[in-house]
């Protein structure tokens, strides 16, 4: 919750990478904040995504599925 509240885009780029990161997808997880986010601040989300693990949203979204 802290950090959510602190940094909303770093908080959800970091819900989406876990969401896709090891074996398997969490596709629950993957696509609420996917949908959930996509009209709010969903580019802030891809930027901050991009600087903490060096790859577009969507290519790691690409590779994932």
């Amino acid at each position: 919750a802290v950090k959510c509240m602190r940094n909303k885009p770093a908080y959800f780029a970091e819900r989406l990478y876990k969401s896709m990161k090891g074996l398997g997808t969490d596709d629950s997880t993957l696509i609420r904040v996917m949908v959930s986010r996509s009209e709010v601040d969903m580019l802030y989300i891809r930027r901050e995504f991009l600087s903490m693990y060096g790859k577009s949203l969507h290519s790691f979204i690409k590779v994932s599925s």
